[in-house]
């Protein structure tokens, strides 16, 4: 099948949320990341914890992250700034 056949028959709109199940289940698009705190009490997550590397612990989507957890009234979570070094072998 080309790409112009796969168009045609309706591919899916990436940008669109989506619920995807495999390999577990993943939320996916825009949007999406102020659901964390719903999911996290759905699962019964009391303490989640963000863990980063070096290069994005400081991004504003790490900020929105934190927000949107406090938003659900959830404890205090930790941002971890793991390098290579952290990495048990």
């Amino acid at each position: 099948m080309g790409i112009g056949e796969f168009i045609s028959q309706g591919m899916p709109d990436m940008l669109a949320p989506q619920d995807w199940n495999f390999p577990c289940p993943i939320a996916y698009g825009p949007g999406r990341m102020k659901e964390i705190g719903e999911y996290c009490i759905k699962l019964g997550i009391t303490k989640p914890m963000i863990v980063t590397d070096r290069g994005s612990h400081q991004l504003p989507f790490i900020a929105a992250l934190q927000t949107h957890l406090s938003d659900a009234d959830l404890p205090r979570h930790y941002s971890l700034n793991f390098h290579q070094t952290n990495v048990i072998r």
